[in-house]
Formats: C-alpha cells, sequence, structure tokens
C-alpha cells in the first residue's frame, strides 16, 4: 500500500522522503536502496498497482492498488489482507488485480 501512495508523489517528494530518514528492513526481502525503490515506484506508477512478496513480514504476499477521486487524484489505496499461501507474485496478479481494478473503479465514482 505506501508503494502506491508513494507512487502517487512526484518524484522530487519521494527523493526527498527517503533521504530524510532510514529505510527499516523488516525481512531479508525489504528492499532499502533509495535508488532502487525509486525505479520500483516508477514502475508503480507506470503500471498501477504495487506486489511485493515478504517484504513486510515473511510468508506474507501484498497487492495494492490506488483509490481514485473523480479527478484521477489517489486519495488512499485498497491492499486485501492475502492469506501466506496466496502464491507467487504472478499467481497474485492474476488472481487479485482484476478484481481489485474493478473495486477501484466503483470507488473512483462515490468519491468526488
Amino acid at each position: 500500500m505506501g508503494r502506491v501512495l508513494l507512487a502517487s508523489l512526484p518524484e522530487r517528494v519521494v527523493r526527498q522522503k527517503l533521504a530524510s530518514g532510514s529505510l527499516v528492513r523488516r525481512t531479508p526481502y525489504t528492499e532499502t536502496d533509495p535508488e532502487k525503490l525509486i525505479q520500483i515506484l516508477r514502475d508503480v506508477r507506470e503500471s498501477g498497482f504495487s506486489v511485493i512478496d515478504q517484504e513486510v513480514e515473511v510468508g506474507l504476499p501484498s497487492i495494492a492498488v490506488p483509490v481514485l477521486n473523480s479527478r484521477g487524484d489517489v486519495v488512499a489505496a485498497i491492499n486485501p489482507g492475502l492469506p501466506a499461501m496466496a502464491g507467487d507474485t504472478g499467481e497474485i496478479v492474476e488472481r487479485y488485480l482484476q478484481p481489485l481494478i474493478d473495486l477501484q473503479a466503483e470507488l473512483k465514482w462515490v468519491l468526488v
């Protein structure tokens, strides 16, 4: 969810945020290199979603999409709780991305 929200910010703001504090490695899989994170955020911005595998908690995958208002501004993010056995990131995208995009579209028109 954090990557979706960060990706909605201008890159200069993200760079300031990354430079202002140390990044915490929560698991052995957590990405903490600022330049790699900048590239990941570019990818999130381009694809419209974020998927991670065990970066917050070992065994816990995650997928998130932004919640947009009717003007297309990011106002929140949707990040469902997934079971540890949800599959690899490819399976997670295949199974959960379209339902999240459908929900995203419904919420867009509620949030004027």
